[in-house]
């Protein structure tokens, strides 16, 4: 899909980009706040990620089960919010969290249950029930 830029009239445009990766129809596109990045959605229902100087993939979003409707980033460009014929609301992240933030917010919102005194003595975890 080609992305246009236009000049000092509608009668000009040229060529910036090119971005292909969808089957079918493009139906919605956003630019990030930095504006680094371009997202696009299709009647294919997938969702693209794409860095707009090189023209490449980034990242692939999969999980609607129609064509897609909408789709925004959010102010902070951290997430992406689409819409779809399927009727479902979705919402993507999009940054890439460094590794330590990844396993903090992991750490923190896990949920762990406690074992069972059967388990304990079968596993021999400490202190084994009474």
């Amino acid at each position: 899909t080609p992305l246009y830029s236009s000049a000092a009239s509608d009668v000009y445009k040229r060529q910036i980009q090119v971005f292909s990766g969808h089957d079918g129809w493009v139906l919605h596109l956003d630019i990030s706040p930095d504006g680094q990045q371009l997202i696009s959605a299709g009647r294919d229902g997938n969702i693209v990620l794409w860095d707009i100087a090189s023209g490449q993939e980034l990242r692939r979003f999969t999980g609607h089960t129609a064509g897609i409707w909408e789709l925004v980033f959010s102010p902070d460009g951290q997430y992406a919010f689409s819409s779809s014929f399927d009727m479902s609301v979705l919402q993507w992240l999009i940054a890439d969290w460094p590794v330590n933030d990844l396993l903090d917010w992991v750490q923190k919102n896990r949920y762990v249950r406690d074992f069972t005194c059967k388990e304990r003595a079968q596993y021999r975890i400490e202190p084994l029930c009474e």
